[in-house]
This record gives structure tokens, sequence and C-alpha cells, in this order.
């Protein structure tokens, strides 16, 4: 007959193992998608944040339609007065994704930095496919991040070089952010935040603190390739709960492209998870 003391061992492992499975099946990944209207972003001086209205007096005018919350913020730079414009997403989780609109017209680099990792993203495309803007196109992204430590991207927009235009000119529209912790046996989901009111036509941005963030630590990190499951063309409807998104529209777009110091980030990859949202 076996002594008490191992029938309780014996029942007291049993249960410690029977929750560690439990704590293991309700593992999930989280996709938060973060509207640039979201205080998470910041804005160096210039930038001029559209809404639904649109932008009547802006020189590029993309379909707001188009657009995560049909808002973006759009930013130029004129080469010749040696103007600059940059900045910053904070963020708590392991992997992220920032999207914008690409335009053939002002075609500029997009300089990120997340740690000690640069990314440069630039696009190429000549408008042939009948339109000059490409929308929910993947400007950067970085995963196997640290996912309980805070984490920040900066950005800077310079000339491209190659392009003779005097004043390029960038859209950027929503992040990804991906946290909790990965699961196979259950369905993760993936919430939406957004900013709150219309910025309307308006020339003062979001707030000036520009992309000087230093940015929280940040560990290793590996290239993903996918698609962006925020597409017009597949996914859940923006502001639907806890439903299953379809990567129907591939993540790198014809034109497109990256260079990386370190090879750890890039303009390829799409978040692990389902789409649903809720208001921030």
């Amino acid at each position: 007959m076996a002594s008490p003391h191992s029938f309780f061992g014996r029942h007291s492992l049993l249960i410690l193992i029977a929750l560690f499975l439990t704590s293991f099946a309700n593992g999930a990944l989280v996709n938060t998608t973060f509207d640039d209207t979201d205080s998470s972003f910041s804005w160096s001086s210039g930038w001029t944040p559209v809404g639904p209205s649109g932008c009547p007096s802006c020189a590029s005018k993309p379909d707001v339609n188009q657009m995560q919350d049909q808002t973006y913020h759009d930013r130029s730079i004129v080469i010749a007065k040696g103007e600059t414009a940059g900045g910053s997403f904070t963020f708590t989780g392991s992997a992220v994704y920032i999207y914008g609109i690409d335009t053939a017209d002002g075609e500029a680099d997009l300089v990120f930095t997340l740690g000690s990792d640069t990314t440069t993203h630039q696009y190429s495309g000549d408008g042939s496919n009948g339109t000059p803007y490409v929308y929910h196109a993947l400007f950067f992204s970085a995963t196997d991040l640290a996912a309980d430590q805070t984490h920040t991207v900066n950005w800077a927009l310079e000339a491209n070089p190659a392009v003779q235009d005097t004043q390029p000119v960038v859209f950027f529209d929503y992040a990804v952010v991906t946290s909790g912790t990965p699961d196979t046996t259950t369905t993760t989901t993936t919430t939406t935040t957004t900013g709150g009111s219309d910025p309307g036509d308006s020339n003062s941005g979001g707030s000036n603190s520009g992309g000087s963030n230093s940015g929280g630590s940040n560990s290793g990190g590996s290239n993903s390739g996918g698609s962006n499951p925020n597409s017009s063309s597949g996914g859940t409807s923006i502001g639907s709960t806890g439903n299953t998104n379809s990567d129907s529209q591939g993540g790198t777009v014809s034109g497109q492209k990256s260079t990386s110091s370190t090879g750890r980030s890039s303009v390829s990859g799409s978040p692990t998870g389902t789409s649903g949202s809720s208001q921030s």
C-alpha cells in the first residue's frame, strides 16, 4: 500500500501537469491594429492628419475610403530647403507591422530604426497598373521581439537619390502589433484601436516629439513572409470582432524594395492571428 506522502505527491504532480497543459491550451496570439490617429504614434512637425472628409488643399489625394478608419497622415518635404520629417510608434509585443500607401509620384526613402537595426523602405512602382497608389502597403515589420518589453520604431523621410522629384511624399495609415502566447490549438484574436475624432484638413499633425525616441529593448528577430491581413481584398471588416481573417493579398507589392543593415527587419510579413476590433 502506497504511503500517504507518495499518494499526495503523485496527485499534486498530476494537478500541476494539468494546470500547465490548461495554461498552454489557453495561450493565444492577439493582433491589435493601431490607427494613425492613436496616441502610440508620434509625429514631427509638418505632418497633415487627413480624415474622412479628405484633404482638398493637398497635392496628392489618395482615396480615404480605402484607408484604415478613413484616416492617414500625409507628409512631403522640399529637398531644396533641406527639410526632414520623422515620427515614431511605441508598442509592447513580440512583433510589429507598419502600413501605409505607396505612391508612384514623389517617391521617397523611409528609413526605419528599431533598436540597433535599420531598414529602408523604397517604392519604385511607375503607376502602370492604372493607379498611382498602392494601399495597405507594408512599410516595415519586425518579429521575435521581447514580448513583455516596450519597443519604439522610429522613421525618417529622406529624398530618394534615384528620383529627381524635389518634393517626395509619404502616407502612413496604421500599425499591427502581435502580443500574447503562441498556441497551435486555439483560435487567436485581433483587436483594433482607433485614435478618436476626424483630424480633418489640418496641418498641425499629431504630437511633435518626432522620431527621436531611443526605443525599447529588442531581442533578435526573423522575417516572416505572408500577406496583409487588413487588405481591402480579404479579411474581416474594420469593426468586426473575433472573426478569422483571410490572407488574400500579398504582403510584398511589385515595385517595392527594402534594404536592411541586419536582415532582421523587412517589408514582407504578416501578423499571426485573426481579426476583430475594440475602441481605445
